[in-house]
């Protein structure tokens, strides 16, 4: 997935698991316990979403920015930071 735009979309349960997102945005969207799990997420921002409930344990996460949405039960214990 490649610069794309998910605005005001509802993707509850949605498995995005393995994805592969560069410059992907997802702006007042619904993303209630859906998995990013082993995802590699490069230059995508999540703005004003709902991700309770979210997974994204064994992402890679490089400049994902999760403005106003709403993150604090969304699972990142595992997750990768990019590699510096």
């Amino acid at each position: 997935m490649e610069d794309c735009n998910w605005s005001g979309s509802d993707l509850l349960h949605v498995n995005f698991n393995a994805l592969e997102a560069k410059r992907t945005q997802f702006s007042e969207s619904d993303l209630y316990f859906t998995r990013f799990i082993g995802s590699k997420l490069d230059h995508v921002d999540f703005v004003d979403c709902n991700l309770k409930k979210t997974q994204f344990t064994g992402a890679w996460l490089n400049e994902v920015n999760f403005r106003y949405s709403n993150y604090e039960e969304a699972e990142f214990d595992t997750a990768l930071e990019a590699p510096t």
